[in-house]
Parts: structure tokens; C-alpha cells; sequence
């Protein structure tokens, strides 16, 4: 599932607000490779256009930029809690369902057997794995 994400509630406080949040600035991210230029194909076919304001190249930044302004962005649930553990944001569902977004680790080859590079690939994977949300991960 995804989810609105924006720094305030009062702009989702009534049954309109998908179509409101629509005509708000977005934050859009696209991630070479990724289904994420899909975003607005979608938001079309459900009368849902976004204005795009800005665009990142990764989620990074996605925080502090919704925090800081007045733009919303649609990220995973499970960007959006991470989001909102430590910015002044809020998340709401979304009233469709997206795809899902395939996240894929690359490295080049003579890292392979690396032991510090094998943890840390390791760590990404639970961390990405939404069955380990609950799980404390000690670094």
C-alpha cells in the first residue's frame, strides 16, 4: 500500500482529500529502473494528476523536503513510516493500490565475497524486507 505523505493534516480532514492532494504541489521521485514514472499514469487513470513541483532522483531528501514545505509526495507505507519517525509528517493511505516497487541491490563484482561488503548488503536486505519492520537491527 501507499500513502500520501505531507507535513500537515489539515489538507486530508475531509472525504475529498485524494483529489486535493492531487492538486498540491508534489515531490515526485523516480528511480531509474522502477516502476515509479508509472506514479502518474496511474494518478491519471483515477482522475488524479499531480503538479509535479520538484522531482529527486532517489528518496533520499523525500523527509526534510516534505517537512520543509508545503509540497506532498506518494511513497510506499514503508517509506512513508520511516519518514514520519522523524520528520513533523503525516501519512495517509492512498484509496487504490499501487504495484509494487522491486528494490535491487548492485555491486560490482569484486565485492562479491567481500565480508564487510556481504554484511552490509545483508543489513539493506532485512531493512527492506517489510516482515522485519518489527525486528530491532543492531548495527
Amino acid at each position: 500500500m501507499s500513502a500520501w505523505l505531507r507535513k500537515t493534516i489539515l489538507a486530508f480532514a475531509h472525504s475529498s482529500a485524494p483529489k486535493t492532494g492531487a492538486r498540491k504541489k508534489h515531490l515526485a521521485i523516480r528511480v531509474e529502473g522502477t516502476a515509479h514514472g508509472d506514479m502518474d499514469k496511474l494518478l491519471d487513470e483515477h482522475h488524479m494528476p499531480r503538479r509535479i513541483a520538484l522531482t529527486l532522483p532517489s528518496f533520499l531528501g523525500t523527509g526534510e523536503l516534505v517537512a520543509e514545505s508545503d509540497m506532498i509526495a506518494v511513497v510506499s507505507e514503508q517509506v512513508a513510516q520511516h519518514i514520519t519517525r522523524r520528520y513533523p509528517c503525516r501519512s495517509w493511505p492512498l484509496p487504490f493500490p499501487l504495484a509494487k516497487i522491486a528494490i535491487r541491490q548492485v555491486w560490482h563484482q569484486r565485492l562479491h565475497r567481500d565480508p564487510g561488503h556481504i554484511w552490509l548488503r545483508s543489513l539493506i536486505a532485512t531493512l527492506a524486507d517489510p516482515a522485519q519492520q518489527s525486528t530491532s537491527i543492531k548495527i
